[in-house]
């Protein structure tokens, strides 16, 4: 949460980075084949998933459109 980041910033020191594109990469390619074998072999798991997928197609674009360029405004 903001306050516990905030003590680690202003107390600790604490320097945030973002991490590299590579590893965010190999992080999505790893989650998108634990979500793969999840899936595979059971009903219930894939039912689920699929109504996540769905949604989460649907409301990439508004959130990209809207959240995204509130938060680019507020410097």
């Amino acid at each position: 949460n903001q306050a516990a980041l905030e003590t680690l910033v202003n107390k600790h020191g604490v320097q945030l980075r973002a991490f590299p594109d590579e590893v965010m990469a190999a992080l999505r390619s790893t989650a998108d084949q634990v979500l793969k074998d999840l899936v595979a072999d059971d009903t219930f798991s894939r039912k689920v998933f699929a109504s996540f997928d769905a949604y989460r197609r649907q409301v990439r674009e508004s959130s990209r459109l809207a959240e995204q360029a509130y938060l680019n405004t507020r410097g």
